[in-house]
């Protein structure tokens, strides 16, 4: 554990060293501009930062130096983003419940977290505003900003707010074994009890 968040803190230094120094870019007819790099887009397109206005710049407008230098912040950030979503860390609901777990994916608009052994959900529109954050700018920088829902209203309104997780975490469904599986289906009479969330069918 304590490797991980040495390499997690070692990554986003690279990341954040590279990426705040401004940085004289090339185009391929060797016009010239200043500017901080801020990411490469699933489009394939570079995002600078120039004075106070970000500008969108195809990568292959660049000169091959350029290019590379932006794969590799690329690279750093799509690693430093995979090790930051997979340690363990406090995650809080609008209403300020907290729980420590692991992220493991995006499934329909609700985050999949692993508390110990056990697999519980939880509406992204019911997470903090920092965890959505989070989630929204590490997911971005790995390519995957999609699985973000662009709106509340893409998701469906919580039933009622969960109890305290600590005290229900017994209840909760599992998805034992590899965390790519379905959710086990409601049974007659069934409980499922998600985090920030209770679901009951009948």
């Amino acid at each position: 554990m304590t490797h991980l968040k040495l390499t997690s803190s070692i990554l986003v230094l690279l990341v954040l060293s590279s990426s705040l120094q401004a940085r004289v870019w090339t185009d391929e007819k060797g016009h010239t501009l200043e500017g901080d790099y801020v990411r490469l887009t699933g489009e394939n397109e570079v995002v600078l930062l120039v004075g106070d206005n970000e500008y969108t710049i195809p990568l292959d407008r660049f000169a091959e130096a350029d290019q590379d230098y932006v794969r590799n912040q690329a690279e750093l950030k799509v690693a430093a983003a995979r090790v930051a979503l997979h340690e363990i860390r406090e995650w809080t609901s609008t209403t300020g419940k907290k729980i420590k777990a692991k992220f493991v994916r995006m499934h329909e608009g609700r985050v999949i977290l692993i508390v110990g052994h056990r697999a519980v959900r939880g509406e992204f529109s019911k997470f903090s505003e920092e965890d959505q954050g989070f989630l929204r700018t590490n997911l971005e920088a790995m390519g995957r900003g999609d699985q973000i829902p662009s709106k509340i209203g893409d998701i469906e309104p919580a039933i009622e707010d969960a109890p305290r997780v600590a005290e229900k975490e017994a209840e909760l469904e599992t998805e034992v074994g590899d965390s790519n599986r379905s959710p086990k289906k409601c049974k007659s009479r069934c409980k499922r009890r998600w985090f920030f969330r209770i679901s009951r069918c009948r």
